[in-house]
């Protein structure tokens, strides 16, 4: 099983999620981009297009966002979208 590790997803309301993921795929500026545990340091930006996440107990999410930006830092990855829609 793939090691986990935590995401908040925030938008301009509130935030959206906060929990244990083992992956997470964004729609980066260059294309999707898929995150694991222990990913290098990472700033992008995102478009709008397909979010995806794994929680730690296996349940997968699949959302839409408006674009905004990822951090990935010390096993923290951190999503600022101005809108998720389920």
């Amino acid at each position: 099983m793939p090691a986990p590790y935590q995401l908040k997803i925030v938008t301009r309301e509130k935030v959206a999620y906060t929990g244990e993921v083992t992956s997470t795929t964004a729609p980066a500026t260059r294309g999707s981009i898929g995150i694991w545990a222990n990913h290098a340091p990472l700033i992008t930006s995102l478009e709008e297009g397909k979010l995806a996440y794994t929680e730690a107990n296996g349940k997968q999410t699949v959302a839409r966002i408006k674009g905004g930006f990822l951090e990935v830092r010390k096993n923290v990855v951190t999503i600022l979208t101005d809108e998720m829609v389920d």
